[in-house]
């Protein structure tokens, strides 16, 4: 690997998810999916589509206290 600093902010990380084409994975404290666009009718529309939703709540068992 080169000494050279890359210019690449990393913002996240995906992870394939359990059906073909789907990613998931976090952006800072937001939940990120990737889908295919299967309304996708030319090469000028985008192959994926992003979405973001907020971080999944934990629930507290009554184990821990906090």
């Amino acid at each position: 690997m080169s000494a050279k600093k890359s210019e690449l902010i990393e913002i996240g990380a995906l992870w394939e998810g359990r059906k073909p084409g789907v990613m998931t994975g976090k952006m800072g404290n937001a939940r990120c999916v990737v889908l295919p666009n299967d309304r996708r009718d030319s090469d000028n529309q985008p192959a994926a589509r992003i979405f973001i939703a907020p971080p999944l709540e934990k629930k507290n068992d009554g184990d821990t206290p906090f």
